[in-house]
């Protein structure tokens, strides 16, 4: 059985924007889904992605991206995704905000 935790993340509006409209269009096909499983869904989608990018670890430090006004955000995720999050955001050395902004930016694209 997984474990879920409430977690907060400050995130841009532009994100909070995007997840809404992911939202909107899964309910336009008769789908509910929640903020949080969006969030959760578009991270598993991402982390063979940040995998990859371990290996160009040195050059992902050197970029500095810096967001507007965050907003704080709560969403219920499974702890073993909030784990994962958390080893990337480490090993990347990018903040777990700028991974969530990425990954559902992958997840929206797909």
């Amino acid at each position: 059985m997984k474990k879920y935790i409430e977690v907060c993340y400050s995130l841009p509006e532009e994100t909070i924007i995007e997840i809404e409209i992911i939202q909107l269009m899964e309910a336009g096909e008769n789908i509910k889904i929640s903020k949080s499983e969006i969030v959760e869904n578009a991270l598993v989608y991402s982390f063979h992605i940040f995998e990859e990018e371990l290996e160009y670890v040195d050059i992902l430090r050197a970029i500095v991206t810096d967001f507007i006004e965050p907003v704080e955000q709560t969403y219920t995720i499974s702890v073993d995704v909030i784990d994962k999050l958390d080893y990337y955001a480490h090993a990347l050395g990018i903040s777990v905000a700028h991974l969530i902004m990425a990954s559902v930016k992958f997840s929206s694209q797909k």
